[in-house]
């Protein structure tokens, strides 16, 4: 009875625990892998093409990992304030003024590594159910002048 409790009651959540601390870092590594190609590119246009390229083939890569991931531009002024973030290529860019980023933004969910069902009527993420996630990501452009298209 004791080494039951053990395994069920300790053993199997740590097992379980493991395979979403596994699955998450597949997700943010996916997540930087595909920031960091991006802040790469030449352009934003083809910054975007690129993340969701090599988004798309890391996430075919693992199993129990899903997501969707978006593109922004992150201004950081030089003299303090508040960021601005762009969705859309810049209309001019700052240089002497500002720093320029590119950020992704994934939203995923991560299932467990056995879906137990539900407990009690509860929908437990991780245990019962998928666990919901958003990892959020900056690498400085290296071409800002080609945020303009």
């Amino acid at each position: 009875m004791g080494l039951w409790l053990l395994f069920v009651g300790i053993g199997f959540p740590m097992i379980i625990m493991a395979s979403i601390t596994y699955r998450y870092m597949m997700f943010y590594f996916d997540c930087r892998n595909s920031c960091l190609k991006a802040a790469k590119a030449p352009t934003f246009t083809q910054a975007e093409a690129t993340a969701a390229s090599v988004f798309s083939q890391d996430q075919a890569a693992w199993n129990g990992v899903t997501g969707t991931e978006t593109i922004n531009i992150l201004i950081k002024p030089l003299a303090g304030g508040a960021p601005t973030v762009s969705t859309t290529p810049l209309t001019t860019v700052d240089s002497d003024n500002n720093i320029y980023f590119i950020q992704a933004v994934c939203n995923g969910q991560i299932n467990p590594l056995v879906s137990l069902g539900s407990y009690m009527g509860l929908n437990i993420p991780g245990l019962t159910g998928p666990y919901p996630v958003q990892v959020v990501v900056e690498f400085y452009a290296e071409n800002p002048d080609g945020l303009t298209n």
